[in-house]
């Protein structure tokens, strides 16, 4: 497994991991003996933007004048033998060009504290660059809080690989929808973020970001979030990707989850179908999206990346169990699965879909409908440039 050494800290980081979950605040956590001695290189080294090579860097490139894309979120990288034989048996993953990763462990109990993003990036002889946006407090929910051992490090965040150089990297922080220091069950300290890389390729630099957007709130903040990402982005020709969550439910308090709970059992099964493999009408960030200049059309096929059965919802959890299977049984909830797409891709600049299976791409069969590599499906496309005398910038 890749080394964790690059990402341990020099300051003693079980100490502050024990000091942040006393804390009932931030600001408390702020006023703790460990943070007044430690606090600032805690959080300049939770916001670092680390980059590497791939072990046995191979001189093969990929042709100048296309590039295939992929975007999964990978659940954490706990799902590692199905990931790891998708990885390798399938070839628009194999042979992709750029990945923008969500939900990367490193040094995690539940993904067996793995460095995931070296990982990957080995097995797929890639340049990478990763961003923390948080630092694990706990195990992790459900099953997660089962795994044997400990945190060893316990960074969750985002990455991007690419088969040409990465030139400069940076990231970027956007507002919270959740707050995660309150949430004593996945209890963590940080923010979230953007991330973004500048790729040298033959035919002229572009830029590829991506950031990952909170599921436990409203399509007004997801929106608030998606304006101060794009912010990030530098100008010029650019990739963008992620798990943005586009949902369609307002999950902020009971009142609007009892609102969301209403419309789906006075709302057809198929409309609701519709309503959820282009959210557009209820999640403004797209149009934020398309209003800074990039493009989604021709880069997404519509097919749901996620699902969700109902009886299986964070929300009934919080009830009593018999109160619970009542309304389980009462509204047959076990029976109703959503499929969402949650996961997106955008561009700017003078690129044009390929044509054929390297087109946009949806792959359910390694994701939540099939071996269960991740909860998300991974998506992608293969893009050609029209104008390559327009990559500046």
């Amino acid at each position: 497994m890749g080394s964790l050494d690059p990402f341990r800290p020099d300051f003693p980081l079980e100490e502050g991991k024990r000091a942040a979950f006393a804390a009932s605040t931030p600001a408390a956590f702020a006023a703790s003996p460990f943070y007044r001695s430690h606090g600032i290189a805690l959080d300049r080294w939770l916001r670092a933007v680390r980059s590497g090579e791939p072990r046995n860097r191979r001189a093969e490139r990929a042709r100048d004048d296309r590039l295939r894309l992929v975007h999964w979120n990978i659940q954490q990288g706990k799902a590692w033998v199905p990931l790891a034989e998708a990885l390798d048996r399938e070839p628009r993953l194999r042979d992709a060009d750029i990945w923008t990763l969500n939900e990367v462990d490193i040094g995690t109990a539940r993904s067996e504290n793995r460095n995931v993003v070296v990982e990957i990036a080995d097995r797929l002889d890639l340049e990478w660059v990763f961003v923390a946006n948080y630092l694990e407090l706990t195990k992790g929910l459900g099953t997660d809080r089962l795994m044997p051992g400990e945190n060893e490090i316990g960074l969750h965040g985002l990455a991007i690989l690419s088969r040409w150089p990465i030139r400069e990297a940076a990231a970027g922080e956007i507002p919270e929808c959740h707050d995660y220091f309150r949430f004593i069950e996945e209890k963590r300290y940080g923010c979230r973020r953007l991330l973004w890389a500048r790729i040298e390729h033959p035919s002229g630099p572009f830029v590829v970001a991506t950031t990952h957007l909170e599921v436990r709130n409203t399509p007004d903040c997801r929106a608030r979030q998606m304006r101060a990402a794009l912010e990030w982005i530098p100008t010029g020709p650019a990739w963008f990707a992620g798990d943005w969550n586009t949902n369609t439910f307002r999950r902020r308090g009971r009142i609007q989850q009892a609102g969301e709970f209403l419309r789906l059992q006075r709302t057809p099964p198929d409309e609701i179908d519709r309503q959820l493999a282009d959210p557009r009408r209820r999640e403004p960030l797209l149009d934020l999206v398309e209003g800074a200049g990039f493009r989604l059309a021709g880069w997404n096929d519509g097919t749901p990346t996620a699902r969700q059965v109902l009886s299986g919802v964070e929300e009934l959890e919080r009830f009593p169990a018999f109160l619970r299977d009542a309304v389980t049984a009462r509204f047959r909830l076990a029976e109703r699965t959503l499929r969402m797409r949650l996961d997106w891709i955008a561009s700017r600049g003078p690129w044009e879909p390929l044509e054929g299976e390297y087109g946009a791409w949806t792959l359910p069969s390694v994701g939540p409908e099939g071996t269960a590599a991740s909860d998300h499906a991974p998506i992608g496309i293969g893009a050609i440039w029209t104008r390559s005398s327009d990559l500046v910038g």
